[in-house]
């Protein structure tokens, strides 16, 4: 998602939301959602971090691990 909203996104919108190549762009309704709330902001710090990973070692991910809990919850209630 980084390179997507920091590298992609201008080129998607000057190309109607389509790829170098001519394909659409994937998820474009969370990316458009996602570029409509960065845009609220003055400012926006991107931080790569690699998910996914556990154990005491990579307890620093914690946000990460938080993100995903409640994306997993919020999908599941949007479901039911």
């Amino acid at each position: 998602m980084l390179e997507s909203m920091t590298k992609w996104i201008h080129g998607w919108k000057k190309r109607g939301w389509r790829k170098a190549g001519g394909d659409p762009v994937k998820n474009q309704d969370l990316v458009k959602a996602l570029h409509a709330e960065i845009a609220r902001h003055d400012a926006v710090r991107w931080h790569w971090v690699r998910g996914h990973e556990v154990g005491d070692e990579h307890a620093h991910k914690a946000l990460n691990d938080r993100a995903d809990r409640l994306a997993v919850a919020a999908a599941r209630a949007a479901a039911a």
